[in-house]
């Protein structure tokens, strides 16, 4: 079920919304588009904690409506388990480096890529191949904040919007910096796939790095495991390191629940 409401005169804000109903746990693709606004979410879990997941802000009425009518395109996926990835849209063309016309260095290596994949996926590359600098005359950009394998796993994103399900997270996590400092489109996929990876064995320091960076979605659904599993918390690896706060704010909603 889709649901939508505008919120308020003044703001002129409609929020959507899907809603499931479902006995079990489930997975969820969903692309919605309005004229011309288009979102989507992959990999989104419903279960008994959450039963709807959208947008606060889709649009406003003059971007929604024509003639007092909202017309909504809108697809639904629903699976058992989430997908390994999201859609290849250039391994071919990374790995063909004839054309290239670009390089990205990282410590002894170098990254043969495409100034216009770069650009469609980053505002920040975007402007710099647009100013008179010295990375676009040289063709050449080099990246030290950054270890070679996180550049390397930055770069695979950009050009194939894949995320195996089996990567480290804590390199999902520097990935998450990467695709921050450069802005790059489709960066809420990076958001999905931690939330498919919340368990014993992570919450804590994707709690923490949540937390930190403000990824709302992701902090709440840690939250809600580590009150829903609060007896083995203590079992959890890297208890020692979670967040003081974050376990106070977990001990009053467990206590919350109880009463």
């Amino acid at each position: 079920m889709l649901t939508s409401r505008c919120h308020g005169k003044k703001e002129n804000n409609f929020e959507l919304y899907l809603h499931v109903d479902s006995a079990r746990p489930i997975y969820v693709d969903f692309e919605c588009k309005i004229n011309e606004i288009k979102e989507s979410y992959f990999n989104q879990l419903f279960d008994s904690n959450l039963t709807s997941w959208g947008w606060f802000k889709f649009g406003t009425k003059e971007e929604l409506f024509v003639d007092r009518v909202m017309t909504i395109e809108w697809t639904v996926k629903l699976k058992s388990e989430p997908s390994l990835s999201f859609g290849n849209i250039g391994a071919d063309l990374l790995d063909e480096e004839q054309f290239s016309d670009f390089t990205i260095c990282c410590g002894e290596k170098e990254f043969k890529v495409h100034k216009n994949v770069l650009a469609a996926a980053s505002p920040v590359f975007s402007a710099m191949f647009k100013q008179d600098c010295q990375e676009a005359a040289e063709n050449k950009v080099d990246i030290t904040d950054f270890d070679a394998d996180i550049v390397e796993l930055g770069i695979k994103f950009i050009y194939e919007r894949e995320l195996l399900m089996n990567l480290n997270y804590e390199k999902v996590m520097k990935l998450w910096d990467f695709a921050d400092k450069y802005d790059l489109r489709g960066k809420d996929r990076i958001d999905e796939w931690l939330l498919c990876n919340i368990k014993n064995e992570t919450v804590c320091l994707i709690a923490n790095f949540a937390k930190k960076k403000e990824i709302k979605k992701v902090y709440d659904k840690c939250v809600k495991f580590c009150v829903k599993e609060f007896n083995k918390i203590y079992t959890f690896d890297n208890f020692e390191q979670f967040d003081a706060e974050i376990v106070k704010e977990i001990l009053v909603k467990k206590l919350s629940v109880n009463t």
